[in-house]
């Protein structure tokens, strides 16, 4: 770890007060001079470091630390198994963490970009991911699962996504079948996961699980064609410095219990507790392209979502898109 990472690290988790070089020194193991030298290359970066004669140093409290050694920093011990890569800038972290996957990468591997320029949910659809206000990540992981059972991971990532939404912020944010997040009745996440089967086909060589939220509105405003479907964790008037560092620590933890029990029943349950179609009047767009009418009345245990047609017969639905809107989403 580079000089300005190990100070950037200690700075972060003792954030609340002045550091003395001294301590500093004596922490992290640096010369005066490499302190000294650190501390001009941070704020190069952009870092804003206040600076006390006698005192010492501490990152401002409007300070947005987004690098993997503050991500680390809020971990629990298990999760601080992650291996987290965070890149400026990619097309798409699900495609290049397949690559990285396809040769080699071990479980746990995490990469996050600043910025998408082709981040893409279900049906290649695009996921507008601009810089600095949101979080694109996507996680490996090697499950011993079967094919059958490859969609739990996906509601399992929604069920950690409330989750962390709800610790950070305490909002209530609820689940939309099978792979959406809501808030106040719009888009806040998505969630893509692909798998490779294992060349016998009875389980799953990898998986990555893509994770996209907007923690802050566009600086610009969401584009005209999802302006009226997306909305954003936080208000564009209450910019929070930090959060999206902690957001994503808080969902790594929580993503590291429940993608490895995946299967178990605490995750259905959590699942249908969040889910806000139960008792809703929807449509259904079929994967031949019908669509129709229908009311939720229940998530089965397979994640189906069970129905009522307009004839009132009942039937467990197991793929299709749902709109909660008269018009269709465009994301």
């Amino acid at each position: 770890m580079e000089n300005k990472e190990l100070l950037i690290t200690y700075l972060y988790r003792n954030r609340d007060r002045f550091v003395g070089s001294e301590e500093l020194q004596r922490e992290i193991g640096l010369s005066r001079a490499a302190l000294w030298n650190a501390l001009r290359a941070l704020r190069k970066d952009g870092f804003a470091i206040l600076s006390a004669s006698g005192i010492g140093y501490r990152l401002s409290p409007d300070c947005d630390v987004y690098t993997p050694e503050a991500i680390r920093a809020g971990l629990c011990d298990t999760a601080s198994a992650y291996q987290i890569d965070m890149r400026h800038t990619l097309a798409s972290t699900n495609q290049t963490l397949k690559e990285m996957a396809q040769h080699g990468a071990p479980a746990g591997t995490v990469l996050i970009a600043q910025r998408q320029t082709a981040g893409h949910g279900r049906k290649a659809r695009s996921f507008f991911s601009p810089g600095e206000t949101g979080i694109y990540m996507s996680v490996l992981v090697r499950p011993t699962l079967s094919p059958q059972n490859a969609l739990t991971l996906t509601t399992a990532a929604a069920v950690a996504v409330v989750e962390a939404i709800r610790e950070q912020t305490g909002q209530k944010a609820g689940i939309k079948w099978v792979n959406d997040v809501y808030m106040n009745e719009k888009k806040v996440c998505g969630i893509l996961t692909e798998a490779a089967i294992a060349p016998d086909g009875s389980r799953l060589e990898y998986a990555i699980v893509g994770i996209g939220i907007n923690v802050l509105p566009p600086k610009e405003g969401f584009p005209p064609e999802i302006r009226d479907v997306a909305t954003s964790i936080y208000p564009p008037d209450t910019p929070p410095a930090g959060k999206r560092t902690a957001m994503v620590s808080c969902l790594l933890n929580r993503l590291d219990h429940h993608l490895s029990h995946s299967t178990a029943p605490e995750v259905l349950r959590a699942y249908r507790a969040a889910s806000f179609l139960p008792g809703r009047t929807v449509n259904v767009v079929r994967e031949n392209g019908e669509e129709r009418t229908v009311t939720v009345l229940d998530i089965d245990d397979a994640y189906r979502l069970v129905v009522r047609n307009i004839d009132r017969t009942v039937e467990a639905l197991d793929s299709g898109e749902v709109s909660i809107r008269p018009l269709k989403e465009t994301f």
